[in-house]
């Protein structure tokens, strides 16, 4: 019963972060400005939205190119697209930082 009660230690190896290319980068300004019109904000997420923006102390965000256009691609292939771009991007990163080899 102890050996399955116990904490487990967590060693932290290294870690990777998605790095987007520059022209993804958008102002916050146009960020904000296309949040009035993209369906789903509310005048309450907006505010949030602004509220947080203001304090992260960034000047820009990077957005995936599908939230680029008006109204925003919402659609399973888009969003797919955009997660495998993220997470295969952050884990080949990861592997070539730990001199791992992906599995066949």
């Amino acid at each position: 019963m102890y050996l399955m009660l116990r904490a487990h230690a967590v060693y932290l190896v290294d870690f990777a972060c998605f790095r987007t290319k520059p022209n993804c980068r958008v102002p916050f300004a146009m960020f904000l400005e296309h949040s009035h019109v993209w369906p789903g904000f509310d005048e309450r997420s907006v505010w949030f939205m602004t509220w947080l923006l203001e304090r992260s102390g960034l000047r820009e965000m990077c957005l995936p190119y599908v939230q680029h256009y008006i109204p925003p691609s919402c659609d399973l292939e888009s969003s797919r697209s955009v997660a495998e771009l993220i997470i295969f991007f952050a884990i080949d990163d990861l592997l070539t930082k730990t001199g791992r080899r992906e599995r066949a």
